[in-house]
């Protein structure tokens, strides 16, 4: 029986294009060095798509810093089941179940995820958009949206131009604000890395 199901394991995986990339960041933000590793890894057979995706970060290498989020989906480009973990370096933050489409970014030229999820204290929906504006100039818009039961709503936006310098370097600047205060926002310069 169990040699059954790893033949079946491994011929549906021979079906199946493999994709993995990371893409480490580095940035100063005047008082701090923030590291960010973003992680992505997937399978997809016949429109069917099974993976993960990880953002990882610390401040000045101290693992006492680290946040992080983490993304499990299975499911097509137009709708897959996703479930979202956010944790920092003394706990599991949240945990969430919805949904994930990458087609609706799609639509309007850009690329990237957009989750709607929820679990019994909240509903959450996050925008990840890379938006080409030339060739080598991206623009990179994150933003989470967030509402409890109560009606306590909370929001977190990331805006990030980057240059590519080439295929695998490119050059950033980027803002993180909290509930759109970009008076009280974290900005930073730096690179990133793609492998």
């Amino acid at each position: 029986m169990i040699k059954k199901l790893l033949a079946g394991a491994i011929m549906v995986l021979a079906g199946c294009t493999p994709e993995f990339n990371n893409t480490f960041q580095a940035a100063h933000t005047g008082a701090d060095l923030r590291t960010r590793l973003v992680t992505n890894a997937s399978l997809e057979s016949d429109g069917f798509r099974a993976g993960y995706q990880g953002v990882n970060e610390v401040n000045n290498f101290d693992s006492d810093t680290y946040g992080g989020k983490q993304v499990g989906y299975a499911g097509t480009d137009d709708l897959a089941p996703a479930v979202i973990m956010k944790a920092n370096s003394r706990e599991v933050k949240s945990l969430k179940g919805g949904i994930r489409n990458t087609s609706l970014a799609e639509l309007i030229g850009c690329g990237g995820p957009i989750d709607l999820t929820a679990n019994d204290e909240s509903v959450e929906l996050a925008i990840d958009l890379g938006i080409p504006v030339t060739e080598k100039f991206i623009l990179g818009f994150y933003q989470e949206l967030e509402m409890d039961y109560d009606g306590k709503a909370s929001a977190y936006t990331e805006i990030q131009p980057m240059y590519k310098i080439t295929d695998n370097f490119k050059v950033f600047m980027r803002a993180e604000a909290k509930d759109f205060d970009f008076r009280k926002a974290t900005y930073m310069v730096g690179g990133m890395f793609d492998f």
